[in-house]
């Protein structure tokens, strides 16, 4: 059906004073609305006028960061097992591979003051460091090694000493996040200075890093 001219002016007169009521609505706090700003770290959510809530990156959930890939890794020390001869290096701690570890050697309390030193081969803007803490081959691993729970980060500037909860059995390869200081660096340096001893039926006298993974942007 056809509308006269002058039902379309009518018609658009209505709509001009909605869309003018909703504007002077929107003006005040009533409103509520959402605008997603999406910055190279960190998402802001806006949920009303004058608040906010920011996603910040994590170990499941990265957003924008890129993994750091050409890595070298060094340590104070560690374990050749007396056993079967299994060599613990500490590039088992980027291999990718969450069931290998290095593991320090035992030599002195559970390796509190031992350091393992991570080098970039070009230097990133680091912002993000995620861990796999102790032996995480199986449940069972992870129980007969010791795990760090402070760990002393060296990034840039003085080191920072981060605390992990203990994670339970059941999530024995799941990844933490550290806390370190942020920005441009092309070596971090960890060193052991508190730990959980092992609490299963077998109780080696080491402690375990499984996997690091390094996120910058």
């Amino acid at each position: 059906m056809s509308i006269e001219p002058e039902a379309r002016v009518s018609t658009a007169d209505a709509a001009a004073k909605k869309k003018r009521k909703l504007i002077k609505r929107a003006s005040g706090v009533v409103s509520v609305f959402f605008v997603a700003v999406v910055a190279p770290v960190v998402v802001i959510l806006v949920t009303r006028q004058g608040a906010t809530t920011t996603s910040a990156p994590s170990c499941d959930d990265p957003a924008s960061l890129h993994l750091v890939r050409s890595i070298s890794a060094a340590a104070d020390n560690y374990l050749t097992e007396p056993n079967n001869g299994e060599v613990h290096l500490p590039a088992l701690a980027i291999d990718r591979d969450p069931s290998t570890a290095w593991v320090e050697d035992g030599q002195q309390k559970y390796g509190e003051g031992t350091t393992i030193t991570f080098t970039f081969a070009t230097e990133a803007d680091l912002q993000m460091i995620c861990v796999v803490n102790g032996y995480a081959k199986s449940a069972k691993t992870f129980t007969e090694n010791a795990r760090a729970r402070v760990w002393s980060v060296h990034t840039r500037g003085p080191a920072v000493e981060s605390t992990l909860k203990d994670k339970p059995e059941s999530d024995f390869d799941a990844y933490q996040k550290l806390r370190i200081t942020t920005g441009p660096t092309s070596t971090v340096a960890m060193t052991i200075e508190v730990v959980r001893p092992p609490t299963g039926t077998i109780r080696y006298s080491d402690t375990a890093l499984s996997e690091v993974l390094f996120f910058a942007r």
